[in-house]
């Protein structure tokens, strides 16, 4: 049977730390500095082309697999100090030929994710080994596995979940009279789930639609059958203009149908977000472990479902695509915000800030869990991503975001109609129990036309 090298076990595990991390942390432009003995370790990352360059300093020609592999640990923003006398000894000349066989060797083997180049430097006669990794890759990489992971659970192997757009009533597309407004809903959710919206909207006077789509496809895809639905509606009542009225995600999946001029219908006049994670959300960096704890607490509810099909479920949520895509610096909202909104359509965004936690609330949490990250040697390793992502929760203050969407996410260059409101992240699709409560309600239908 083949047995794996020590040194490739090595190489083989960071690729795996990177492919579950790169994306969790926003790519920045600058060089790490240096930890204690690691002068000849660097690491920069480029935003635009989405490569880290992870550059190690030969001794006389000699690179040591220690710090090939610490390298590699810090390009995954996790701290490499944790691993001191954990990691496989020896080393290797990247100048002999047979080392350039083998680096060929893991080049073939890795790429595109990983690249191995030996480079000349300037500022000293020994040549440096320079590893590349391509986070467009990595990405491209897991969203492919996911895909196909929920194509074995499910069985979809030869087939789409279809999108539906659904009229109001017994209404055909070329029944819609000069107005419609159609209701797109948002992750975890369906038709069904957004009912509280469409009541609201239906105050409007005009008739509303829901379009719902699998919610946990990449995003893209989802605008693309909401484009189809819209250039349908356009061949069969091109009298039609459309207002899309979307929550959290849906705002997402409207943009990429009308932003794209090859997508774009021509019939949309107007766009109304509720809490759009424009720039993404922190909790989707938690994805994974909210779909384990769900099913954890399921388990402790004793809810409906056997053992096995709760497992079911919680790994089919953790091969979601499209909690990638809602990653703050996410390959996906850095093409679709590189695009310029769509200049026929009036863009209105609503945000709220009834977050659940106070400032001290806040504060407490980030303590909490500075201490738990210090209990164990993986823990250690994660402290530096964890408390990051942490620091930056804004979507969980008061004040600053819904519990979900933080403000400063939800914001969106080229928009000046933008509104702030006291509401937490579901609340358009409860009962109204307070004047609180009727404020987005109002704020909503002030920007639909009105019979």
């Amino acid at each position: 049977m083949f047995q794996m090298q020590p040194w490739r076990s090595w190489l083989v595990a960071c690729c795996g730390v990177l492919s579950l991390c790169v994306g969790v942390l926003p790519p920045v432009t600058q060089a790490d500095e240096p930890a204690e003995n690691s002068e000849r370790i660097t690491v920069q990352r480029d935003q635009r082309s989405e490569l880290i360059r992870v550059q190690i300093a030969s001794r006389a020609g000699r690179v040591s697999w220690d710090e090939v592999i610490r390298g590699l640990v810090r390009a995954a923003e996790l701290d490499d100090g944790v691993l001191r006398g954990m990691l496989p000894t020896g080393s290797f000349d990247i100048q002999r030929r047979h080392s350039r066989w083998s680096l060929l060797g893991l080049n073939l083997l890795l790429g595109p994710d990983l690249q191995f180049r030996i480079v000349r430097v300037q500022t000293t006669a020994a040549p440096a080994l320079l590893v590349l990794v391509n986070q467009r890759a990595l990405e491209s990489r897991r969203s492919k596995l996911k895909a196909g992971l929920r194509r074995v659970l499910t069985g979809e192997r030869d087939r789409e979940t279809p999108a539906v757009l659904k009229l109001p009533g017994d209404l055909t597309t070329a029944e819609v009279g000069d107005r419609l407004t159609i209701v797109v809903h948002g992750y975890n959710s369906n038709a069904s789930g957004v009912a509280g919206l469409v009541e609201v909207v239906e105050r409007s006077g005009w008739p509303c639609a829901t379009f719902q789509y699998p919610p946990h496809q990449p995003i893209a895809v989802s605008g693309r059958r909401l484009s189809a639905s819209l250039k349908r509606l356009q061949a069969d009542a091109p009298q039609c203009r459309v207002s899309l009225v979307t929550h959290s995600m849906g705002g997402l999946v409207a943009r990429v149908a009308i932003e794209d001029r090859q997508l774009d219908a021509g019939n949309v006049e107007r766009l109304i977000m509720i809490a759009p994670p424009n720039h993404g959300t922190q909790l989707a960096r938690f994805s994974n472990g909210l779909a384990l704890g769900k099913t954890l607490v399921s388990a402790w509810r004793r809810e409906s479902g056997t053992r096995e099909s709760r497992l079911l479920q919680v790994m089919l949520d953790s091969a979601a695509q499209a909690p990638d895509d809602l990653r703050p610096g996410s390959q996906f909202l850095c093409q679709l915000n590189a695009r310029g909104r769509n200049t026929s359509v009036k863009y209105s965004i609503l945000l709220g800030t009834a977050g659940p936690l106070s400032q001290a609330e806040r504060d407490a949490l980030e303590k909490l869990i500075e201490r738990a990250v210090k209990r164990t040697t993986a823990t250690r390793l994660l402290a530096p991503k964890l408390q990051q992502m942490f620091h930056d929760l804004d979507e969980l203050q008061r004040g600053r975001g819904d519990g979900v969407v933080a403000v400063k996410r939800g914001v969106l260059e080229g928009v000046s109609d933008i509104e702030q409101l006291e509401f937490r992240h579901g609340a358009i699709n409860q009962p109204a129990r307070s004047n609180r409560d009727r404020l987005l309600p109002a704020a909503l239908l002030r920007r639909l036309p009105s019979r």
